[in-house]
């Protein structure tokens, strides 16, 4: 059951929170691609990209309409003594779009950046529980 799906303007791929081997889409050629993991477990949703060398400052994440976006970039510095003989890098912008399940609550999302990983945790809506209803007797 694919419960989230992945695009993005650059590379296409669409995991499922079930499966994350299970990879459809195709990929095209893409300024710098930004690779997805997503993970179900008890509390929520984790979703980890690979950002190396992208700066804080240069990430934004948005929650709309139930689809959670990543979108950044990373700049080539500038190396005027030295002329490439050989650059394989990439650089350039980035944008991930991912529709969530409708259990994630969009209040409770956390995100924190180490080591080129953007890892963004997404909290389970609280289940509803069924509330009792005290029937009160009017004093006279």
């Amino acid at each position: 059951m694919n419960r989230t799906s992945a695009n993005s303007e650059c590379c296409t791929q669409e995991p499922s929170a079930k499966n994350s081997a299970s990879r459809r889409g195709q990929e095209s050629a893409c300024q710098m691609p930004a690779r997805l993991y997503i993970g179900e477990g008890k509390a929520g949703y984790v979703i980890e990209v690979d950002v190396p060398g992208v700066s804080r400052e240069s990430l934004e994440i948005t929650i709309n309409e139930g689809v959670l976006e990543v979108t950044g970039s990373r700049t080539e510095p500038e190396r005027p003594e030295f002329r490439a003989v050989f650059s394989d890098r990439q650089f350039g912008s980035f944008r991930r779009a991912v529709r969530l399940p409708e259990d994630v609550d969009p209040e409770q999302v956390d995100a924190s950046l180490a080591e080129g990983v953007l890892k963004i945790e997404l909290h389970r809506v609280p289940e509803t529980q069924p509330r009792r209803v005290e029937i009160k007797i009017p004093t006279a």
